[in-house]
């Protein structure tokens, strides 16, 4: 069955290795009060159910709750396996009981309502489904698969926005679920969204990827990247992060992080990231110059970008991309400091031709000429960048030509 969750086994100790969620406090304190001989053979029982439940060994999981729930008929997790054990054998009415009896142990469990809206789900009531879900994200809102079995629910009921919205929460909490990805792109194809659903197929391939080849750096990067394509920024930082605690000295996922961390709000903490690399790494730190400085451009800063752009062409005078940014700030800050149009010029006129942006180098140098009066022959070079610009860009120059020719 999809998704399944189990109670993880939990001894008086502590945590019993396994997969992990929380586990009601008051369930417990029954068995923690008996012999400690007791409350470890049940909590060893749970363990081993929770074992065999998890290897598809249904039947011999199924004795083992058995077990405990004779040893402990108020064993809440106990419960809540045998209802998803049972729903996954078809036994869609007892199913349901067990997670009905969870619920009367305790009403305020979110695992238990989660339980119950599956089956609820499963067996045709969506509707009814909502409600539980909604109550278990109320008591617990990291519940990742309650998002998930809320995003199935919206499908069936044709809410295709709602399921996209659920199913992106849900990947917030667990990325590395390739069937997230599946279903959200599913949703976007029934929604007639073809190029998210493509995305999200793509995303599902990079989490693949990831799960193969468990310590690569790189997968994560690339799928950061795809993140950031989609402005999905939080989890792409979670991606950056994954990657730098397995290569701290990732270059591609330094800057990315840094680079989300500003598009997150988070100035401090990118700029200080881009100083860091900058002083860590003097020779290779061009792309950490120029990310800086788009940095303080956006802050108004305009004296210090400059600076880290002066020093990139300084480290680099083959840095096209620096001598780019360069001339366009010196042409058209506002700020004392930045101002030299003349330098501008100097610099956009040793700018080569821009496959990418063929318009681009003609832009700046009529900036340029425009910041040093130099009007006709402004017009005359802004004129050669409408030419080579796409419609958009060239919409966007006709208006500033106009601008040139008020003056």
């Amino acid at each position: 069955m999809k998704g399944v969750r189990f109670r993880a086994a939990r001894s008086c100790r502590g945590w019993v290795a396994g997969r992990l969620t929380l586990y009601s406090l008051l369930v417990w304190a029954s068995a923690c009060s008996r012999s400690a001989e007791t409350g470890a053979s049940i909590a060893e029982d749970f363990a081993l159910a929770v074992e065999q439940h998890q290897a598809g060994d249904l039947e011999s999981a199924l004795g083992a709750y058995d077990r405990v729930l004779g040893a402990d008929p108020q064993h809440l997790g106990a419960w809540i396996n045998c209802s998803a054990l049972r729903l996954e054998q078809g036994e869609w009415e007892a199913a349901l009981a067990d997670a009905d009896h969870a619920l009367e142990l305790n009403p305020e469990d979110a695992d238990a309502h989660l339980q119950r809206a599956r089956i609820l789900f499963a067996g045709g009531t969506p509707e009814a489904a909502l409600v539980d879900l909604g109550r278990a994200l109320e008591l617990d809102p990291l519940l990742d698969g309650a998002y998930e079995t809320r995003g199935d629910c919206w499908v069936e009921l044709n809410e295709l926005d709602a399921a996209v919205v659920d199913y992106s929460n849900a990947l917030r909490l667990d990325p590395n679920r390739v069937e997230l990805w599946t279903s959200r792109a599913e949703a976007q194809r029934a929604r007639q969204q073809p190029d998210e659903a493509a995305m999200d197929d793509l995303l599902a391939e990079l989490t693949q990827r990831i799960l193969r080849s468990e310590g690569d750096p790189e997968g994560y990067v690339t799928r950061g990247l795809a993140l950031l394509e989609r402005q999905e920024t939080e989890l792409a930082q979670t991606d950056f992060d994954r990657a730098l605690a397995i290569d701290p000295k990732l270059e591609r996922a330094f800057l990315a992080r840094a680079h989300t961390r500003w598009l997150l709000g988070e100035e401090a903490q990118a700029l200080a990231d881009y100083g860091a690399w900058i002083q860590d790494h003097p020779g290779a730190r061009g792309p950490a110059l120029l990310a800086r400085a788009t940095v303080y451009t956006l802050l108004g800063s305009d004296a210090e970008a400059a600076a880290d752009l002066e020093q990139a062409l300084t480290d680099d005078p083959m840095n096209h991309a620096a001598r780019a940014d360069l001339a366009w700030l010196l042409a058209t800050s506002q700020v004392a400091d930045a101002q030299n149009p003349a330098r501008g010029l100097e610099l956009a006129e040793a700018l080569p031709a821009d496959s990418e942006e063929p318009w681009r180098p003609s832009e700046i140098r009529a900036a340029a000429y425009a910041a040093l009066g130099r009007w006709e022959e402004a017009e005359g070079t802004l004129g050669q960048a409408i030419q080579a610009a796409p419609e958009e860009v060239a919409t966007k120059l006709r208006d500033r030509l106009t601008e040139y020719r008020a003056r």
